[in-house]
């Protein structure tokens, strides 16, 4: 996959909130019912449902409690 480096982002440490992807075309593991994105959680990296946006999440595998990044469009 090709990506400009312009649309990378790097970072040197872990974000303290849950980071929101857009779900790519080619998806496999990741449910249709989560819709176009899904957030990714900043402590464990799993990935899980933004379909009830809130201002903060639990992550359902390490159990932290963390805000949501700004959506952008």
């Amino acid at each position: 996959l090709n990506v400009p480096r312009s649309a990378v982002q790097f970072k040197t440490v872990r974000p303290r909130e849950w980071s929101v992807v857009s779900r790519p075309y080619d998806a496999i593991d990741i449910p249709s019912s989560w819709g176009s994105r899904y957030a990714v959680c900043p402590r464990c990296i799993l990935r899980a449902s933004m379909k009830d946006q809130h201002v903060q999440m639990q992550c359902p595998g390490c159990q932290g409690v963390f805000s949501i990044e700004s959506i952008r469009p």
